[in-house]
């Protein structure tokens, strides 16, 4: 028999069950704590290719994505994003507060890009039922953007 520990598999799992043991609320969960327990290494004295770093990022963003909603979803255990640094532990009482927040920054970047796509659109070259058709759309979106931000403050 070996001595080797038995760990779940995909490493995500078993980077859940080590985060349960070993970290408690306000604590920063570091990109590296995450990188070695999803089993992958720094890019520090390495060269990848273009392809293999869009790789390793997709692998550990999917990685990364994966182990949040799991902890988000069996543990109600939300882990704030803090730039540069990894993810940090909030606390229930924060939790509410930090989900609007971000829910609020999210649907204005959203708002945003709608908008753009309708307001810049070469009218001359629609029918007069298209036009028509943008026009609703852009006024829709005003109105719902309008709720959104009166329902949130």
């Amino acid at each position: 028999m070996s001595d080797e520990a038995i760990s779940l598999s995909p490493r995500w799992k078993q980077a859940v069950v080590d985060f349960m043991a070993e970290h408690k609320y306000g604590d920063l969960v570091s990109h590296g704590w995450l990188l070695e327990h999803f089993g992958m290494t720094s890019l520090e004295g390495h060269r990848l290719t273009e392809t293999q770093f869009k790789r390793r990022q997709l692998d550990l963003m999917s990685n990364v994505e994966q182990f949040k909603h799991e902890l988000l979803t069996k543990h109600q255990i939300y882990l704030q994003p803090v730039r540069g640094s990894g993810y940090r532990w909030a606390t229930p009482g924060e939790q509410t507060g930090l989900a609007t927040k971000e829910f609020e920054r999210d649907a204005g970047k959203a708002f945003r890009a709608v908008g753009q796509r309708l307001r810049h659109v070469r009218l001359h070259e629609l029918s007069d039922e298209q036009r028509r058709e943008n026009s609703d759309a852009v006024a829709k979106v005003s109105q719902l953007r309008g709720m959104t931000r009166t329902v949130l403050k």
